[in-house]
């Protein structure tokens, strides 16, 4: 069992010693990091240990328990807190509850309840340990592997998949946020089909040299994303700011063009924002087969 940290405050001598020797908190999931015997001191030693809960005294002098929370919380740090109190404190302790306690413990404290308490504690917390390293795992394979993922969205987003403001909240996340003056424009290019007919032998190749002399000389150019549409032809989605990307694109594919077997090939005019990345892939422009 993976121990977490804990934080014990009472400001009665006696009972903040029973609280630390008489139980097992090792068997409930916790090792003691730290004790306090006011709030002040509670505020001191939280920050410095960072427990994942703390188990304190609703009823304290000049900082109460109740007090202790609110700080914790304006600080952001994130701890569960579980309140010790007497029959008298019951309206603290429904105070506790709402400022986001997890639990409180009527004292004397009974073992069986205690327990519970804690393993309950203990699995809240786990739970979110799970998820934070589950988060912190994708973020990592997002930031290691964001081009590769960024094209599936962008793939997705073009084929309707995916609505625009999912798609937006990943550029987000990137840190590949569009900017106002970006324009996409879509090259389609393919080998024609008619040549898979004629000479299926060479197809796959032609196409495949015909791919590797484009994905050269557009990416020596513009940033982009290449994916095959219904149809199955190839396209590539370019990214610019340059009023003259349309004439280079132009260029390129003619020099595609300039090759032994038929190539099929358009450009779309220049479409703004993230909803021109799909309008750019639909709305093919100028025919250059």
């Amino acid at each position: 069992m993976k121990l977490l940290k804990l934080v014990i405050v009472d400001d009665e001598p006696i009972l903040l010693e029973g609280l630390l020797k008489t139980f097992d908190w090792n068997g409930m999931g916790f090792e003691v990091v730290g004790s306090a015997r006011n709030g002040e001191q509670a505020i001191e030693v939280i920050k410095e240990k960072r427990p994942h809960v703390v188990l304190t005294d609703i009823r304290m002098k000049k900082i109460s328990g109740l007090m202790v929370m609110e700080e914790i919380e304006n600080l952001g740090m994130d701890c569960l807190f579980v309140v010790l109190s007497a029959y008298r404190d019951f309206e603290y302790a429904q105070q506790a509850c709402d400022l986001g306690a997890y639990a409180y413990l009527l004292k004397p404290i009974a073992d069986e309840k205690l327990m519970e308490t804690m393993r309950g504690a203990w699995n809240v917390c786990m739970e979110q340990i799970r998820n934070e390293e589950k988060y912190d795992n994708w973020e990592k394979l997002l930031v290691k592997d964001s081009d590769s993922f960024l094209q599936v969205v962008v793939q997705k987003y073009v084929q309707n998949r995916i609505p625009v403001e999912k798609a937006e909240k990943v550029f987000d996340t990137l840190e590949a946020g569009l900017e106002k003056d970006d324009r996409f424009i879509t090259v389609y290019a393919d080998v024609d089909l008619t040549y898979k007919i004629t000479n299926s032998l060479n197809y796959e190749a032609a196409r495949f040299a015909m791919m590797q002399l484009l994905e050269e000389n557009i990416g020596n150019l513009f940033p982009y994303w290449k994916m095959e549409n219904e149809e199955g032809i190839y396209l590539f989605i370019v990214k610019t700011k340059d009023n003259r990307a349309v004439g280079e694109l132009k260029d390129i594919l003619e020099m595609a063009k300039v090759r032994e077997h038929p190539v099929i090939a358009a450009i779309s005019k220049p479409y703004k924002g993230i909803t021109g990345i799909k309008g750019a892939a639909r709305r093919p422009g100028s025919s250059l087969t």
